[in-house]
């Protein structure tokens, strides 16, 4: 039976950032996460014959520590600027210079990973810890856990676990996230901000090419949350009639809805980089929902959250 120091819930940034550090200290780390590739967050898609980022296409970064990393690990360029959602709170901007999925894979390089829904942790006998995938399906044990999903799904693996919940977790809150991603018949006008009940702003081109009859609609957040229990196709269906009448002169040829329940925390961050678990302290929760105030680019928080977990980890 293979023993990892860590076994790391979630691919997303902070537990590839969990992973790099650790491995790189000389540690044992696997990383599980439900989905087929790593990255979370930092998504790409096809459409037509053209790849869109769909959530983050530039980073915002503050801290030079953290930027030092994702150079390293990522490959990452840091400009003065505001990033593409024209954010703009000073440090530096990593503006991607491929798609956000292969950002991703640059920055999971040498990492152990495994497919398959976490359903449970347990506590062992010889002080460790285990994740259970898929309800009863294969086991893989650890001396630590690290979960870095959203802190209502982790919240939701420790219930299911029989464990206690940490109260830090009670104090992250999240903005939901609802966009369609249109391939157009031809680009027309490119306005990027609009006047709409249900659509804050668009954004256009493609990961490689500005020009690229591609655009991204993202609605209000609370458009987002309003319609997150709403039939999808009813969704879609309204943002394409708000998006015809926005863009009069243009053909939407094909498009996709991206829901986000868990895009960006929006609550009174908790400034500590993770917490543990009542009774189980070789338990650790990090994300993005720790490691520094609300403001701070999400990808940055997750890294200054793994990278305090990392600490913890070697000590």
């Amino acid at each position: 039976m293979t023993v990892w120091d860590v076994v790391v819930v979630g691919a997303g940034a902070c537990g590839l950032t969990v992973a790099r550090a650790v491995t790189e200290a000389g540690g044992s780390v696997l990383v599980v996460d439900k989905g087929s590739r790593p990255g979370g967050r930092l998504a790409s898609r096809r459409i037509g014959e053209h790849v869109v980022d769909t959530a983050a296409s530039s980073v915002r970064i503050v801290d030079p520590q953290v930027a030092a990393r994702l150079e390293r690990w990522a490959g990452a360029t840091f400009i003065n600027g505001t990033s593409t959602d024209g954010a703009d709170g000073g440090g530096t901007v990593w503006h991607f210079d491929v798609p956000a999925n292969e950002v991703a894979a640059r920055w999971a390089a040498g990492v152990e990973r495994r497919n398959g829904f976490v359903t449970q942790v347990t506590l062992n006998d010889d002080g460790g810890a285990s994740v259970v995938l898929n309800g009863a399906g294969g086991r893989h044990h650890a001396r630590r856990v690290v979960m870095t999903a959203p802190a209502p799904q982790s919240a939701g693996i420790l219930t299911q676990s029989g464990l206690m919940l940490p109260d830090d977790l009670s104090g992250i809150h999240y903005d939901h996230a609802l966009l369609v991603v249109a391939h157009l018949a031809n680009a027309g006008d490119r306005p990027t901000t609009v006047d709409s009940p249900l659509i804050s702003g668009l954004r256009w081109g493609s990961v490689t090419d500005p020009a690229a009859p591609v655009v991204v609609a993202r609605a209000h957040n609370h458009v987002a949350a309003d319609t997150l229990g709403e039939d999808a196709n009813l969704t879609h269906g309204r943002l394409l009639v708000e998006m015809a009448r926005l863009l009069a002169d243009v053909e939407i040829q094909t498009s996709e809805l991206k829901r986000w329940r868990y895009a960006q925390p929006v609550s009174a961050g908790i400034e500590a980089g993770f917490c543990s678990v009542p009774g189980a302290e070789v338990l650790a929760i990090a994300g993005d929902g720790f490691g520094g105030p609300v403001g701070a680019d999400g990808v940055e928080r997750a890294v200054h959250s793994g990278l305090a977990v990392a600490g913890w980890i070697s000590n």
